[in-house]
């Protein structure tokens, strides 16, 4: 509802859902999800309703609020006082995305059936082998030239004669059950014959119309022989390079032009493969902006260089990518290479898993030096922190709650240090209620110091499954993921908490509108002793990770500087 400004004056749940701003975000706004261009003619429309019209099922675009296009269905109507006044507009929008995008789909595909036709038409109209029609009494109804001039029969010869009649043969040969066969049952028959009247071999194509059947014929004689090897070759070809994984190409050492590309370069480079054979450059320029010169000039080499790089690539659908790219020489005339052959591989789950044994690596360490030091502070600390709190009641001590902090601080990176250094297998998960761990969890938080500039918003499924998990644990994951979102939002925010459930895995979502993280600072969450704050070693998230791998589940994060940060956890049914 918004009045005759354009103000928000109400908005239902269902427009939060759809568009993501709540109610408090929106009263007394400018309605915020209109795409500049269309400003205008919403105001126009708007004028219309003040009039007191209706505008019913206006197609049109809003957006979300984190800048989503939206298709909508708009109805616009009048609010009128007791008088007859227009006070007001009340606005109903439907999400039409679902039918838009069927309806978008059935242009693309009405396009590629008009663009077949086309190409069939063209085929049709310079075809070069014989062809002819027959009508239910296998009488000749049309011949096209080449046939005439393959068989030296004019068609006024044969034209309305029963093809037995003219070629007597048909009745001693499978001519005329394949005939039968296509008008009958209405089904295509190829076959091959030999014709000992013109001395040659033919392949025979018989397909069904409305009041008979068209035949192809085509001379394969000379090229029989040749069209088998062929074949053979290219089923083989067919079979290696739509099976790989690996992408082939061949192409001129400059790579000006490609000879041949296999199937598997769409999916590698994520462009269709006759714009990449049409416009070769673009398979450059899909390298990663920073590798593009290495890559460039690695392939500048001498062609006869046999090339072997890893490089990133950005694909249009799956972001970025590692490839192997390996360029070799081939067809030498007189020692000279005029011709590459290069292959891509995807490696990126080959990266992936280097990484992950280098975190692994990594872990390992800290492993070890979080054992080794935490049994050795451990029992001074214990002794220290004990007779402190003995005189914390009986002596003055000015500095006496600034140690205690402190103690606190290392005793609770001793914690830390131990979940790491504890083997998997000493920890035992018992089938818990994770709905009712949450909401004492938050109950409990609300009195939390560094929570108190918060504003927690909890959208929490209380019907989720029980998972095996260690209580202990599961509060202090989220402990320090509540943490981090409070340090990243030093002035106050909101954060947000939501569960759900599916048939696999119970997913707990930690939201902020914090600071956020680019992209290059997001690569190196969660490594041992890397931290950006002042304070900290960097082991909250790393501890994070240690607990979901002991539940055998998965922790993400996303982020977008001056955004904030997204956490995903996901527990295994």
């Amino acid at each position: 509802m918004i009045d005759l400004e354009t103000n928000v004056l109400a908005i239902n749940p269902a427009f939060e859902e759809l568009f993501g701003w709540s109610q408090d975000e929106m009263i007394g706004r400018t309605l915020p999800n209109m795409p500049p261009l269309l400003y205008p003619s919403f105001l126009h429309y708007l004028e219309v309703a003040k009039t007191g019209q209706k505008i019913t099922n206006l197609e049109t675009q809003r957006l979300k609020k984190n800048r989503e296009l939206l298709n909508v269905s708009v109805t616009i109507s009048p609010v009128k006082d007791a008088n007859g006044n227009v006070i007001a507009l009340s606005a109903v929008t439907r999400d039409i995305s679902k039918r838009k995008q069927i309806e978008w789909e059935l242009v693309r595909k009405t396009a590629q059936l008009k663009e077949a036709n086309k190409r069939c038409e063209t085929i049709l109209e310079s075809i070069t082998d014989g062809f002819y029609t027959l009508d239910e009494e296998l009488r000749f109804t049309y011949m096209n030239k080449p046939l005439q001039k393959m068989w030296k029969i004019p068609a006024e010869e044969l034209l309305g004669k029963v093809i037995s009649d003219a070629f007597p043969v048909v009745l001693q040969h499978p001519f005329k059950e394949h005939f039968k066969k296509t008008i009958e049952q209405q089904v295509a028959c190829k076959f091959q014959v030999y014709s000992d009247t013109l001395d040659k071999y033919f392949d025979i194509r018989t397909y069904p119309t409305d009041n008979g059947v068209a035949v192809f014929l085509k001379d394969y004689t000379e090229l029989q022989n040749v069209l088998q090897r062929l074949q053979e070759s290219q089923e083989i070809l067919r079979e290696i390079t739509e099976n790989a994984k690996e992408s082939f190409c061949i192409h001129s050492p400059d790579f000006s032009k490609i000879y041949f590309l296999s199937a598997g370069g769409e999916d590698i480079l994520g462009r269709p493969l006759a714009e990449i054979l049409n416009n070769p450059v673009l398979a450059l320029q899909c390298i990663h902006p920073e590798d593009q010169e290495a890559v460039r000039s690695t392939g500048e080499k001498r062609p006869e260089t046999i090339i072997n790089i890893d490089y990133r690539l950005n694909h249009p659908k799956r972001g970025q990518r590692w490839i192997r790219w390996r360029r070799y020489p081939v067809f030498p005339v007189k020692d000279k290479v005029f011709k590459n052959v290069s292959i891509w591989e995807d490696i990126t789950d080959l990266k992936e898993k280097e990484q992950q044994i280098q975190k692994a690596e990594k872990f390992e360490i800290v492993s070890q030096l979080a054992a080794g030091v935490a049994h050795e502070i451990r029992n001074p600390l214990t002794t220290i922190k004990g007779f402190l709190q003995m005189n914390q009641h009986k002596v003055n001590i000015p500095y006496e709650e600034i140690i205690m902090s402190e103690l606190e601080t290392i005793e609770q990176v001793l914690h830390e240090f131990l979940i790491l250094a504890k083997p998997h297998h000493e920890i035992k998960l018992v089938k818990k209620n994770i709905a009712l761990i949450l909401k004492d969890l938050l109950r409990q938080m609300k009195n939390e110091p560094f929570l108190q500039n918060i504003s927690i918003i909890p959208d929490l499924n209380v019907d989720l499954p029980f998972i095996k998990c260690d209580e202990k644990h599961i509060r202090q994951l989220i402990l320090n993921l509540f943490k981090n979102a409070s340090d990243a939002m030093p002035n106050g925010g909101k954060l947000w908490i939501s569960s759900f459930a599916d048939e696999h895995q119970v997913n707990i979502t930690i939201r902020d509108n914090g600071q956020g993280m680019p992209a290059e600072r997001l690569d190196r969450v969660g490594e041992p002793f890397y931290s950006n704050k002042e304070k900290g070693i960097g082991l909250g998230l790393m501890v994070s990770r240690k607990i979901m791998q002991i539940h055998e589940g998965t922790i993400d994060l996303k982020s977008e500087e001056g955004r904030g940060t997204t956490v995903i956890l996901r527990f295994p049914l």
